[in-house]
């Protein structure tokens, strides 16, 4: 019995059942957080992230989740352990950025976003939240110049058009803010008033699988947590 033991070992039977046990966990953790059952998902992902500590996807949807809640000291730690084991990940640092904007760490969260740009440049959500971080870090120059490349890479983006329009209007740059929302307006005529509740929204990452942009929740919902 012992050797039989040692025998399914050393084929790698009982690594494989685990790594599965694992997987089960983290889809049922993303079937959870779709429900927007939060404290449950918390709980699958926190159980695969214990069984295997170094599975990525688990610390990262345990953050994505645990900021849902608004615990954004937990989804913090989350994100770094995410980190720990990719660190090149822009999509990882993106979310941890925006859980230590939850926290007040701005100088921490724009950091960490510009690291996120500088991994993948050419991601337009990625752009916007750089821009909305400078813009609420007193930068609105360099926040100009990232929501219009945002636009540039996006320009189907009736949202960082109004981000942008909003931006420029304060700078008393009137012009060209009433042709950001003209634009605005023409991409989404379902939505014309803008005021505040434009500002200062970063597009969130949701549970998912960072490496696979088709299988992870995709980062639509402009709505912080």
């Amino acid at each position: 019995m012992v050797f039989l033991l040692l025998l399914l070992s050393a084929l790698g039977i009982g690594q494989a059942d685990d790594e599965q046990f694992v997987s089960q966990l983290v889809i049922q953790g993303l079937g959870l957080a779709e429900q927007e059952r939060y404290e449950e998902a918390a709980a699958k992902f926190r159980l695969a992230a214990q069984a295997d500590p170094k599975n990525v996807d688990a610390h990262n949807n345990l953050g994505v989740t645990l900021r849902r809640q608004q615990n954004f000291q937990g989804a913090v730690a989350a994100f770094q352990a995410a980190l720990q084991l990719r660190p090149k990940d822009a999509r990882i640092h993106s979310n941890l950025a925006l859980a230590l904007r939850g926290t007040g760490r701005m100088n921490d969260a724009l950091a960490s976003m510009k690291e996120a740009c500088s991994l993948e440049p050419q991601d337009a959500t990625m752009r916007r939240n750089l821009g909305i971080l400078l813009s609420e870090t007193g930068n609105p120059e360099q926040a100009r110049k990232e929501l219009l490349r945002a636009v540039e890479l996006d320009p189907a983006s009736p949202e960082t058009h109004r981000l942008l329009a909003t931006l420029l209007a304060t700078s008393k740059r009137s012009e060209e803010a009433v042709e950001m929302y003209r634009t605005a307006l023409r991409l989404d005529p379902q939505r014309p008033h803008l005021g505040d509740r434009h500002r200062r929204r970063p597009v969130e990452g949701r549970p998912g699988h960072p490496p696979d942009r088709d299988r992870r929740w995709r980062s639509a919902d402009p709505r912080p947590p």
